[in-house]
């Protein structure tokens, strides 16, 4: 945009020096002008604006656990593959917790199976104990029901005569032995019932406590493991290590840091002035020029336009992506290069390339003055109304009744009316 101003200025500055000293020489011949050849060809209009080069992938990757550098693989610039392993920090510390932990949960372990296993004995015992006490009690009243049909016989036989009353005592006193044998039965049976009935809950708890502990001791595994996995820095993608912030023996956290980047597929960010960012569409065909070099052009694409815009200094800008069309021109650039972008935002094959000065607009027409020539350097002056489809800083594409080749004239427009005589001198030799 800066060239074709100093350019149309320069152009500016030429014609208001040649009006000058045309209106100084007399008419006697006819009005003086400058001409210039009309032109038929392809029309493009362009916007500007400003960006940098960006990788398609970067990030700044830091150990996720603290400790000190016990290998870098690395080095600023290499190229690494996806994957690979960047450095390491030192893990003797760690291996030996994970080692404990590891044995712990071995022996956690076979202490939960011979619990298992005491318990099943326990539960067996205890069930037997109930089935003892069980048969111990229906034996006691088996005896009871004895007891009682012999003191009853007894006391028939003693009120008829026929037995003693020693013989009576003696089956009171097997009554009363049997019947304290029974209450010490059922006694022993409830006892043995309670005991089995509060082995379940004792046994689920302890067992309760040793998965739990088996259940820490996994977690702290685990939680080591992934601790062990967090010593090693490893590239997400391919890449080039753009820098490195630490070095081995550095005691290292995650302020200290590696940068890589994705340099296989470079993009463009710029940003764009509101009023004229309208015209972006995706697809535009677009060329870039670093500023570290002028004279580069790049051939690229608008590939994504923001939504929204963003304001910094009480102006608004469109932020928009584009892709360089290859790899070649890719490889020209850096990741962080400035650069200038230039969209087409409108191209017209075929049309009249009319330059801007040698249209006069009025009322809504516009026209210019063709020059017919009658003998060299000499012709008349006749006004051709065209249509402006669209201008850029130096050129209109038009459409009219004239042809290429044709002369028109750039300067003393005012002067020049339908056959007006003119003399005339090339603008550009």
């Amino acid at each position: 945009m800066g060239r074709w101003l100093i350019v149309l200025v320069l152009l500016v500055a030429a014609v208001a020096t040649a009006a000058v000293i045309l209106q100084r020489q007399g008419a006697a011949t006819g009005q003086r002008t400058l001409v210039e050849r009309l032109e038929r060809g392809v029309f493009i209009r362009e916007i500007s604006g400003t960006g940098i080069i960006e990788a398609a992938q970067e990030r700044t990757l830091a150990f996720a656990v603290s400790g000190t550098v016990a290998e870098l693989l690395v080095q600023e610039g290499e190229q690494v593959a996806a994957g690979a392993v960047l450095a390491r920090l030192d893990t003797a510390a760690i291996t030996r917790d994970l080692t404990t932990a590891r044995t712990n949960l071995a022996s956690a372990q076979a202490d939960l199976n011979n619990l298992i296993a005491q318990q099943r004995v326990d539960q067996l015992e205890l069930q037997n104990a109930v089935s003892s006490q069980q048969n111990a009690l229906t034996s006691a009243e088996q005896a009871v029901r004895e007891a009682q049909t012999q003191l009853a016989t007894t006391e028939q036989l003693f009120n008829a005569g026929a037995a003693s009353r020693s013989e009576l005592e003696r089956a009171q006193d097997a009554l009363s032995q049997a019947l304290r044998q029974q209450q010490q039965a059922e006694a022993s049976l409830e006892a043995a019932r309670q005991r089995a009935a509060s082995f379940g809950p004792l046994a689920l708890a302890r067992r309760t406590s040793s998965e739990a502990n088996i259940t820490s001791l996994q977690t702290r595994i685990a939680t080591l493991q992934e601790t062990l996995r967090d010593t090693e820095l490893i590239a997400p993608f391919s890449g080039v290590v753009a820098s490195i912030g630490f070095k081995v023996g550095d005691l290292v956290g995650p302020q200290q840091s590696l940068r890589l980047v994705d340099t296989s597929q470079l993009s463009v960010r710029a940003r764009f002035d509101e009023n004229r960012a309208l015209e972006l569409a995706p697809g535009q065909a677009a060329t870039i020029t670093p500023d570290a070099d002028a004279g580069l052009r790049l051939a690229a694409a608008v590939s994504r336009i923001n939504p929204v815009a963003v304001r910094e200094g009480g102006a608004a800008q469109l932020i928009a992506n584009l892709d360089f069309q290859n790899r070649a021109d890719a490889q020209r650039v850096k990741p962080g290069f400035t650069v200038t972008a230039r969209v087409v935002v409108n191209r017209l094959d075929d049309v009249l390339l009319v330059p801007l000065e040698a249209i006069t607009e009025q009322d809504g027409l516009a026209w210019v003055t063709r020059v017919r020539e009658s003998a060299p350097g000499r012709g008349s002056a006749e006004r051709v109304e065209i249509t402006v489809l669209d201008r850029n800083p130096t050129l209109a594409a038009a459409v009219g009744q004239l042809e290429a080749g044709e002369l028109i004239a750039v300067i003393n427009l005012d002067a020049l009316t339908d056959g007006t005589a003119v003399v005339y001198s090339p603008l550009t030799p």
